[in-house]
C-alpha cells in the first residue's frame, strides 16, 4: 500500500463538475465550438472531443482491462514521447465527424461510468499507470 498521507477526497465532486461543464458545453452557440483555444491547433470542439477520448481510454483501459496494441510503442523513447501525441491527433480527426449534440451525449453517458468507476477505486492502491513525469514510479490512485 502506497499511504504516505490522508488523500483530499475529491471524488464526490467530479460529478458536480461533470454537470457544470455540461451545462457550459450545451450553452455553445455554433460559433463557439469553432473558437480557437490556447492550445493552439484546437477548437474548444476538439477540447470537448478529447475530454471524452480521457473518459474512453480510462473506461477501456483501468476499468475494463482492455488495451489497443501497443507494438512498438516502447521500442524506443522517442517512440513513447510521440505515442500520446498520434492518440491524440488520431482522435480529434475522428472525432471531427461528430456534431457537437453527439458529443455533448456522449460525454454525458462516459461521465456518469467514468465517475462511478473513480468512485470505486481505493485512493492508497497503486494506480494502473504511474505519474513517471512527476519522478514516480509507483502512483496512488
Amino acid at each position: 500500500m502506497l499511504q504516505e498521507s490522508v488523500p483530499i477526497k475529491t471524488n464526490h465532486l467530479f460529478p458536480l463538475l461533470d454537470e457544470k461543464l455540461l451545462q457550459l458545453l450545451r450553452s455553445l452557440s455554433h460559433d463557439d465550438w469553432n473558437r480557437p483555444t490556447i492550445a493552439r491547433l484546437w477548437t474548444v470542439k476538439d477540447i470537448a472531443a478529447h475530454l471524452l477520448d480521457g473518459n474512453i481510454r480510462t473506461l477501456s483501459m483501468a476499468r475494463d482491462g482492455y488495451f489497443s496494441s501497443l507494438a512498438g510503442v516502447m521500442a524506443s523513447h522517442q517512440n513513447l514521447l510521440a505515442y500520446p501525441n498520434r492518440l491524440n491527433a488520431d482522435w480529434i480527426a475522428a472525432t471531427k465527424r461528430m456534431s457537437s449534440t453527439v458529443l455533448i451525449n456522449m460525454l454525458e453517458i462516459t461521465g456518469i461510468q467514468f465517475c462511478a468507476y473513480m468512485a470505486s477505486l481505493d485512493p492508497f492502491a497503486p494506480a494502473i499507470f504511474p505519474v513517471a513525469w512527476a519522478g514516480q514510479a509507483v502512483s496512488p490512485n
